[in-house]
């Protein structure tokens, strides 16, 4: 029930997507149909695809990232009554959980007291937690291949430590009956096959990831023998696609059960034309994002671009987000930023995170250094 289609994003595996969406369509324009993206980004790139575009009637089609197309399975057998999925909390509720952990435990697991007591520490630790939880490692088998000698000696009282806390926070979750949003994956996995969204659709359309977690793979695997599927994959034969080409042939390519389903590629080398790459440094985000400018005024005023048709990409943008606005401005350059500056993120709220958490870390010395040396830490003079 799974057909693979692979090529480069645009404007290949794009094109594809919109011949197949236009494919099923022709035959019956109220099949329902849906659509999964790894991202919201991506997922509204293929909404503008579609609906702008290329003005397709999008009658009964669902848009839905992973996440959501978790959401909606749970609820769905809550409304079913056949089961009570788990409420998703905050990440921030499992970091607290850590420390609680680690500090009721110092006792049993030696290696949990050479830690520090900084928050930082409790954080790396959930976050190594929460990457056992995505590859799907049970803990219990964990610690009895550890008993049994699997592990060097070395990390053998680390790793009980590891895997004890991993089990304990498990624990903890089940009986509050809270997850995290990966986890919520794991906790629909056996509604997947006697859902009545997914039993209702005529085609499911898996777009654009290129690596899984062990969860989302195995919701995967159990959306494609549940739905006729078709994964569109991006993968070309240059060395940049090596990564994606080592995760298709060792997760996509066995779940292909006959060569009645063969992988369609609709891209060709030959049609690529090259692409000209010019570098230029300077020094300091503010320089960065004038000669970004500079280069946008170049193009439309030199070379005939307009504005929407250039975009500027970062490896995040959250550094660029208290510049980009002014100097863009003072460019008369229209702009629009997906990124947003977070209440967390103010300096402000900060220290009050700090002061909130002093009694949880046991006030901490360096923790309560850096509060009374925040500029927002206003303590009166006493008049007495």
């Amino acid at each position: 029930m799974l057909s693979v289609v692979t090529g480069q994003f645009q404007p290949y595996l794009e094109s594809a997507l919109v011949t197949h969406l236009k494919g099923i369509k022709s035959a019956d324009v109220w099949s329902p149909i849906a659509i999964v993206v790894p991202s919201k980004p991506l997922l509204d790139r293929i909404r503008w695809l579609l609906a702008i575009e290329h003005q397709l009637a999008l009658v009964n089609v669902h848009f839905l990232t992973f996440h959501q197309l978790a959401l909606r399975l749970a609820e769905e057998s809550r409304l079913e009554g056949t089961g009570h999925p788990p409420r998703v909390v905050d990440e921030l509720f499992f970091e607290y959980l850590v420390r609680h952990l680690v500090q009721r435990r110092l006792a049993e697991l030696p290696a949990l007291r050479q830690l520090g007591r900084s928050f930082g520490t409790c954080a790396g630790l959930w976050s190594t937690v929460r990457d056992l939880n995505d590859a799907g490692v049970d803990p219990a088998t964990a610690l009895r291949a550890v008993g049994e000698g699997y592990f060097d000696q070395e990390d053998a009282d680390w790793l009980r430590a590891l895997f004890s806390l991993h089990a304990a926070v498990r624990e903890v979750g089940r009986g509050f009956g809270v997850v995290t949003a990966d986890d919520l994956t794991e906790a629909v996995l056996p509604a997947v096959p006697t859902s009545p969204f997914l039993t209702s659709l005529t085609h499911m359309s898996y777009y654009g990831f290129y690596d899984l977690t062990q969860v989302q793979l195995s919701m995967f695997q159990a959306v494609s023998s549940t739905v006729p599927t078709t994964l569109f994959f991006p993968l070309g034969s240059d060395s940049s696609f090596s990564f994606a080409r080592r995760f298709f042939d060792r997760h996509v390519q066995p779940l292909l059960k006959s060569n009645d389903a063969p992988v369609e590629t609709v891209d060709s080398s030959e049609a690529i034309g090259g692409v000209d790459v010019s570098l230029r440094s300077v020094v300091g985000r503010e320089e960065e994002l004038a000669l970004a400018c500079r280069t946008i005024l170049d193009l439309v005023e030199t070379h005939g671009y307009r504005f929407d048709e250039i975009g500027v990409v970062a490896r995040t943008l959250d550094p660029y987000h208290s510049a980009a606005r002014n100097i863009f401005d003072r460019h008369r350059i229209p702009f629009f930023s997906p990124a947003r500056r977070t209440l967390i993120h103010e300096p402000l709220c900060k220290m009050l995170l700090q002061l909130a958490a002093l009694s949880a870390n046991d006030f901490y010395r360096a923790a309560v250094l850096d509060l009374v040396a925040s500029p927002f830490y206003i303590v009166p003079l006493s008049s007495g």
